[in-house]
């Protein structure tokens, strides 16, 4: 008798068409108005009268909503649940589909969620903010996203933007692959149904999230922009601090404190320990730079910031008219922040950081697929390339251009920037006729750290160490392994050793960096900067990786470093390995 083994990607198939099967009949049925719904947990009852309904559930109708749309939106929110199920069996598939573990995010609620208030308590009284006369307009773009993610992030914003501040939301689906993710052609369904304006945009080909966010931007008529990714949580309150800043003055761009949430591995919250913010080199990386005026975490005042993250910031529409929005010319995704964050500077604004408005962001599970695809891809050194030609000085410029394509991207071999040059004559324009005085040499000394003395003292003071000896990595052979060992510190140099680096990664020599995405395997990648999976967090001298699952150990039989689970008695018997107390130490450079 001969056995038919199924191929698992034949199977994933058949779940997806299931759960497209189940969303279509539960909305087809609510649409006819003719039923009586019952859902799964036995106590949500819903009795359609044409298309109206009784709804018996702890569930409060939101004030945008119709009674159709609250229909739906029960509804949905039941599938989606129901679907959780089936993704938690073929788990694998769909946490590998964006990074995220979807079966996880789709067990949530829609709205109501309790999220945790991490601002200062001087920022509790809501009434120390003026009520803001601002229409506000809020921009959201998705790609391929959870369906959950982008609802509630819909929800979220829209419930806790006062009524009279809330302008419209424009929405724009940047070319989702709609066999893949044929859910997302509800959220057009659910939102044209609001009392609220929801203006809803497909681009049929994908655009780029800096073009299709452009083209929001310059599509809003509000007063006020603001700028969300598609896989943010708010809660009530999170706005007036923004708008009480640009109320005062229009040209100044408000940014909330970003928190996350790492859903991939762990569901814990971590929050953005500002005063520290984010900063950049003349190279476009991104480091992390403290604000030493800013006493403590508690202190509620707005700070200026050099850089602000491209998926949350307030601006008013009438001063991104004035210094031509951002991303003019690029492509892709990257590095627009950064744009806009220049101009803003040169042009004689600022940017502030507001710790009484804060956010929450869903972070992806930053893969190895994905990581590899951000540096192979070409508008990964064009965008930063483009900014660095338009506003700094050709001996810069040409700095940048070799250290783009040595370094990690190598994006710039045979690019011809001469395309673009009607770009960089727009950008050059546009600094002159707004008369932006402050040029590359203010920003080298207001905005950019002295990277290169700063890096290097850091990471002489940062090497790791166990004991007296000091940690080395050695790699890649040639089959791309990497080993760690133990070695006499004497016989160590600088750049040999093990480092923990401002940017919060583990780094060899080279410019590797150690990736946790292959734990238990130690590989090593070029070092980007950028977090995800070659952050690394240090404590209580144990060094482990972002989701605080895997760490750096010391094996029982050999004495030699590897990777291994953080959980469990550091020196229990039913282990191979011990998880070790590190410390740093300085190794001095045996030139």
């Amino acid at each position: 008798m001969r056995v038919t083994r199924l191929h698992p990607k034949r199977i994933m198939i058949a779940m997806l068409l299931l759960i497209a099967i189940v969303n279509f009949l539960s909305f087809h049925i609510s649409i006819t108005g003719e039923t009586v719904s019952y859902f799964r947990d036995g106590t949500s009852q819903v009795t359609l009268i044409g298309n109206y309904h009784q709804n018996i559930r702890e569930d409060p109708q939101l004030y945008f909503e119709t009674d159709y749309s609250y229909f739906l939106r029960l509804q949905l929110q039941d599938n989606i649940k129901f679907g959780a199920a089936l993704k938690q069996v073929a788990g694998d598939y769909f946490n590998a589909r964006q990074g995220y573990n979807e079966s996880y995010l789709d067990s949530l609620p829609l709205v109501h969620r309790n999220i945790s208030d991490l601002t200062p308590p001087a920022c509790k009284d809501i009434a120390m903010y003026p009520s803001s006369p601002a229409r506000v307009s809020v921009i959201i773009v998705f790609h391929n996203e959870i369906l959950s993610l982008v609802l509630r992030t819909v929800y979220s914003v829209i419930g806790a933007i006062p009524p009279h501040n809330f302008h419209e939301m424009i929405l724009v689906d940047d070319g989702s692959d709609l066999m893949e993710y044929t859910d997302l052609q509800k959220v057009e369904q659910i939102t044209e149904s609001f009392t609220v304006q929801v203006k809803y945009h497909r681009f049929e080909e994908n655009k780029g999230l800096i073009a299709s966010r452009r083209f929001a931007c310059e599509s809003a008529t509000g007063d006020v922009v603001l700028v969300l990714d598609s896989h943010m949580e708010v809660k009530s309150g999170f706005i007036e601090p923004l708008l009480a800043i640009t109320d005062q003055s229009y040209n100044t761009i408000a940014a909330p404190i970003i928190h996350f949430v790492e859903n991939k591995e762990s569901t814990k919250v971590w929050a953005m320990g500002y005063p520290c913010y984010l900063g950049f080199d003349r190279y476009f990386k991104w480091l992390s730079v403290c604000n030493k005026t800013v006493t403590s975490q508690g202190d509620p005042r707005p700070f200026p910031v050099p850089l602000i993250s491209g998926g949350a910031f307030v601006a008013t529409k009438r001063f991104l008219a004035e210094i031509d929005y951002f991303g003019l010319g690029m492509e892709g995704w990257g590095d627009e922040n950064v744009d806009i964050s220049l101009k803003t500077w040169m042009c004689g604004s600022q940017l502030l950081s507001v710790p009484c408005s804060q956010v929450l962001h869903h972070n992806a599970h930053r893969s190895v697929k994905n990581l590899a695809d951000r540096r192979k891809a070409p508008h990964a050194c064009h965008n930063a390339a483009l900014i660095s030609k338009s506003y700094f000085p050709e001996d810069v410029f040409q700095d940048f251009a070799s250290h783009c394509h040595l370094n990690i991207y190598r994006g710039l071999e045979g690019y011809d920037f001469g395309v673009y040059d009607h770009v960089v004559r727009a950008n050059r324009e546009l600094i002159r006729r707004n008369n932006c005085t402050r040029d590359y040499g203010w920003m080298r000394r207001n905005l950019m750290p002295s990277v290169e003395s700063y890096d290097r003292e850091t990471l002489i003071s940062h090497t790791l160490k166990l004991g007296e000896q000091c940690v080395m990595f050695r790699g890649p052979d040639q089959k791309s392994k990497w080993t760690a060992s133990l070695e006499e510190c004497r016989v160590v140099s600088v750049e040999k050793s093990a480092r923990l680096t401002i940017w919060k990664d583990l780094r060899a020599e080279k410019g590797y960096c150690l990736d946790w995405g292959f734990s238990p395997v130690m590989r090593f990648l070029a070092c980007h900067r950028q977090g995800g999976n070659q952050m690394t967090v240090y404590e209580e001298g144990q060094v482990k990786d972002f989701s605080r699952n895997w760490c750096l150990v010391r094996y029982f039989e050999n004495s030699s470093l590897g990777l291994g689970l953080c959980r469990g008695s550091q020196n229990s018997s039913k282990k191979s390995y011990e998880v070790p107390k590190f410390h740093f130490g300085t190794v001095y450079n045996s030139k």
